[in-house]
């Protein structure tokens, strides 16, 4: 098969498909990776706080965030391992 990051066109300056930011008209769009660490100081924290440092609200007040999964959610299986709840 094709590996996803080689199917997808996305922005630069991330981490492939699996972090990126854009500039649509008043809109700074920010794709995060809910699968990877996103603790203080990972590099997906750092990119973050990189991309959010360089907006220019002027430009661009506008902010949407999006992951893939959602942070918190009401399941009670581990998707990993559905024999195991959490």
């Amino acid at each position: 098969g094709v590996p996803v990051s080689k199917r997808f066109a996305v922005p630069g300056g991330g981490n492939g498909v699996f972090w990126y930011s854009y500039d649509q008209s008043l809109v700074h769009t920010v794709m995060l990776s809910s699968e990877h660490n996103m603790t203080i100081g990972s590099s997906q924290y750092v990119w973050l706080e990189n991309d959010l440092a360089k907006v220019n609200r002027s430009i661009t007040p506008w902010l949407v965030v999006e992951m893939h999964r959602p942070m918190y959610n009401s399941e009670l299986v581990n998707w990993l391992n559905p024999s195991e709840t959490m």
